[in-house]
């Protein structure tokens, strides 16, 4: 996670796990169409040993660990993203969360009009 002490990730993406192509990977839906990764690639939140080895145009990669080897295909993953700029103008909405209460949904209005 980008050094910010005494804070916590603000923006976080849900993705799913589409795909166990071996023992040691997994392949998500979210890739550079989803999140945003040009300051920071984004970091998998809850599994401390899977790492992104790759992230393409609609898929992210997983290396997984001993503990994560336990995700299988239609789990959910939370990633937390290294640059909430350039990853929220590609939704339509923010889902507000306190805990694990929806409270809110914003729209995100200038969605894809970054120039």
């Amino acid at each position: 996670m980008p050094d910010a002490d005494g804070f916590a990730p603000a923006l976080t993406v849900l993705a799913t796990v589409v795909s166990r192509p071996a023992f040691d990977r997994a392949v998500l839906d979210a890739g550079k169409k989803a999140i945003g990764n040009e300051h920071h690639p984004p970091l998998v939140k809850g599994w401390s040993d899977a790492s992104i080895v790759r992230q393409c145009a609609e898929h992210l990669v997983l290396e997984l660990g001993t503990d994560s080897r336990e995700l299988r295909i239609g789990d959910q993953v939370e990633l937390i993203v290294g640059h909430s700029d350039l990853t929220t103008m590609l939704h339509d909405n923010f889902f507000c969360f306190r805990d694990d209460r929806l409270e809110a949904v914003w729209p995100i209005l200038a969605r894809g009009k970054l120039v």
